[in-house]
């Protein structure tokens, strides 16, 4: 697989950035308050590095690790929409328990969608299992884009600011899977 500088520079900043994020957090103690947003940024920071060891390794080990990471990122993307959903409707005692049942709806549905689409696809085993990672990852970019939309238009309801944590890691997020969708 050939490479361009432009594209190792790409890989590093963004390794950068979010150890950046890493010390930041550390630095204003916040890491208490965004336990698990703090661990997928350390999570981030290593795969990265592990894919950057895994291409110059091979491609068939770049391509096997990168599946892995694929699978996983979903897992832990959704544990940071989790933790969100938890500050946003903390104030909110009913809502909170409310929101934790359709979260939880939501991701059986997710895992259902992605599995049926999946499996309706005529192909091998090992491409079934990429096209479950592959839906996974679409579905839970929706669902980031839709939690963006949940914070832009009930910032006010729920007392968040531009300044709150919650909207920041929130918009980031969404940026994100914006971006993701669009590429993808």
């Amino acid at each position: 697989m050939n490479v361009t500088t432009g594209q190792y520079v790409l890989w590093l900043s963004c390794v950068l950035l979010q150890l950046g994020v890493v010390a930041l957090m550390l630095q204003r103690k916040s890491v208490r308050a965004f336990p698990v947003f703090f661990a997928y940024n350390i999570y981030q920071v290593f795969f990265s590095l592990v894919q950057f060891a895994a291409l110059q390794s091979s491609y068939a080990v770049y391509f096997y690790v990168y599946w892995i990471n694929g699978a996983l990122s979903v897992v832990v993307e959704l544990a940071v929409i989790h933790e969100i959903f938890g500050h946003l409707f903390q104030p909110f005692g009913a809502l909170r328990n409310m929101a934790s049942v359709v979260f939880r709806w939501a991701v059986l549905v997710l895992v259902l969608v992605g599995a049926v689409m999946a499996a309706t696809q005529p192909a091998s085993n090992a491409a079934i299992q990429f096209a479950i990672i592959l839906t996974m990852e679409r579905s839970l970019r929706i669902l980031q884009c839709g939690l963006v939309m949940l914070v832009l238009l009930f910032s006010t309801r729920l007392g968040l600011s531009w300044l709150n944590h919650v909207f920041g890691i929130t918009l980031g997020f969404g940026c994100f899977a914006a971006m993701e969708l669009v590429a993808g």
